[in-house]
């Protein structure tokens, strides 16, 4: 059964972005999650659906957010041995082999990586996105191997993709060129990794070697 968030805008709440403004008042609820049911057509200010998760609140606005019931998934589960290169409470670090998609769609749907999830652990998995990408925080091509680093949870997976926006935000205006040495000292400071990871990083984003794809976030709200 459906919910339906109902709120009206205090005169010391106008101004903010609307998905603050949820966020601020529905505890239970992610900011990415918010923002992915005002994308689907979930909000209503004033009686008007509303798809802009920054549009502005003014005095008076009825707010009415809907939350539909969480969707069945008919993933079916893929016997497949994942190669796990590190596991805690929160994260999965897999090598993902060349020659399997990272989730289903384009004729691809029962053996994926996240099909090969599903049979591995299919209820420790992040639930922010696409029903159809559990745990997914970032996709590299079918063709391509490579760490992929997938969310257990969805405070994992927030913190996941905040993380490694910030990583490419910071590494993709020097992309251009080869980084100086001063350049990934400081990235690498600010960032709180290796010297290493900023090269390897930059590497990728580059173009000079083929890893990342869409490298984080979800359909329609890529990087």
């Amino acid at each position: 059964m459906k919910n339906t968030i109902n709120l009206i805008v205090k005169d010391v709440e106008k101004a903010q972005r609307v998905d603050q403004f949820l966020s601020n008042k529905e505890k239970d609820l992610s900011r990415t999650r918010i923002k992915n049911l005002i994308l689907n057509k979930k909000l209503k200010i004033n009686k008007k659906t509303i798809t802009d998760p920054s549009k502005k609140i003014y005095a008076d606005d009825l707010i009415n957010l809907e939350i539909p019931e969480p969707k069945k998934t008919s993933l079916k589960k893929y016997n497949f041995k994942l190669d796990i290169v590190y596991e805690d409470k929160d994260l999965l670090i897999v090598n993902k082999p060349s020659g399997i998609s990272m989730h289903p769609g384009a004729g691809d749907y029962d053996k994926t990586l996240v099909n090969a999830l599903m049979h591995y652990d299919s209820k420790n998995l992040s639930n922010i996105g696409d029903e159809l990408r559990p745990g997914i925080v970032h996709r590299i091509d079918k063709d391509t191997s490579g760490l992929v680093v997938i969310a257990k949870n969805n405070i994992s997976h927030e913190k996941l993709f905040f993380n490694l926006k910030k990583l490419k935000n910071q590494i993709a205006p020097r992309t251009e060129g080869d980084l100086r040495n001063e350049h990934v000292t400081e990235i690498a400071n600010k960032l709180d990794v290796s010297k290493e990871e900023v090269v390897s990083m930059n590497r990728r984003l580059s173009g000079k070697e083929h890893s990342l794809n869409a490298p984080v976030g979800e359909d329609g709200d890529q990087w």
